[in-house]
């Protein structure tokens, strides 16, 4: 397959882990601080350095 193509697909299967570690911690959240707790984490892992990256857009 393209190696873009590859690249796209791995960034979608982190964010995925990502988004689905957040809505474990939230479905267990009983308490506001658990919920902010939660939210924090997935802010840093988004904005983690070696985050996945948001691929450009190609111009057609």
């Amino acid at each position: 397959m393209k190696p873009e193509y590859d690249d796209a697909m791995a960034r979608a299967r982190a964010a995925l882990a990502v988004f689905r570690r957040t809505a474990a911690e939230l479905s267990n959240a009983d308490a506001t601080a658990d919920v902010t707790t939660a939210l924090r984490h997935l802010r840093d892992d988004l904005h983690r350095q070696d985050a996945p990256s948001v691929a450009r857009p190609t111009r057609r």
